[in-house]
């Protein structure tokens, strides 16, 4: 994919595209809550969230621009961090179609939140074991696991660190 420029555009634009209904994908689910919206009017409450989501994103890419690996294959590089962008489209038509069959055939809320949130975690774990194949194909496992620790843990940690517990 990487290799067509018109294709990872293409995939980047809807990626930026359907930010915003991801956020609103995890505002209704109630999949994210920061507890300094918790008092807040449903569309400010919206706001926080895409606010938080986006600094998620951007410290993911100051984090990604500072640890560059230069003496690496970039392109292995470029794959591996534009692997976010195939991974946020997935999750987005998961979180869609999984919330909106559970919300039509069950009236459980915390039944349909914690299949969500359970949706995001294990695609968040394939996510990481792609990314780490891929960094892997250029660079040791030690090094890959690190490179891994620094990159991901901590915008993630983060952001669980930022909201509320289930």
């Amino acid at each position: 994919l990487e290799d067509s420029i018109q294709l990872s555009r293409s995939r980047n634009w809807i990626a930026a595209i359907l930010f915003i209904p991801l956020c609103m994908v995890v505002y209704s689910h109630g999949l994210y809550e920061p507890d300094i919206a918790s008092g807040l009017q449903p569309p400010l409450r919206l706001a926080v969230v895409t606010g938080a989501l986006a600094c998620y994103l951007l410290l993911r890419a100051f984090l990604n621009w500072q640890l560059e690996m230069h003496n690496f294959r970039s392109k292995t590089f470029t794959a591996a961090n534009r692997s976010f962008y195939n991974y946020a489209i997935i999750l987005f038509f998961l979180l869609f179609l999984a919330g909106a069959l559970l919300k039509a055939f069950s009236c459980d809320e915390r039944l349909t939140r914690t299949v969500l949130v359970w949706i995001m975690a294990i695609s968040y774990l394939f996510y990481i074991i792609r990314r780490g194949q891929i960094f892997s194909s250029s660079c040791n496992p030690f090094t890959t696991f690190l490179y891994l620790c620094s990159l991901e843990l901590l915008p993630t940690a983060a952001l669980v660190l930022s909201a509320r517990l289930l």
